[in-house]
């Protein structure tokens, strides 16, 4: 079965990589999760291989506030696939976690 992160991965012009643990005094994470600047400025994100269920809530809702507005600044293809990855976040998203 082939990934579908690595065709939007290789997509990235990446200049900058690290994991999400502390950014803006606010966000980390419970798993594996990455965040990618673009331009060192402009950003976009993806979540690689985490199951939802090992994600935050309020996390996931803080990228999403924090990141939407830079989204139609990137390259219209990147744009689209983001706009598109945060939709499918919101639909995967659990109603409850567990602490």
């Amino acid at each position: 079965m082939m990934n579908p992160w690595n065709d939007i991965i290789s997509l990235l012009p990446l200049q900058e990589f690290m994991s999400l643990i502390y950014v803006q005094g606010k966000l980390y994470a419970s798993a594996p999760c990455f965040l990618f600047y673009i331009d060192s400025l402009h950003a976009a994100w993806i979540l690689h291989q985490v199951p939802p269920k090992f994600l935050r809530l309020s996390i996931c809702i803080e990228l999403m506030m924090t990141l939407v507005p830079t989204i139609p600044r990137v390259r219209p293809l990147l744009s689209s696939i983001s706009t598109l990855t945060l939709m499918c976040l919101r639909m995967m998203l659990p109603l409850s976690l567990p602490t």
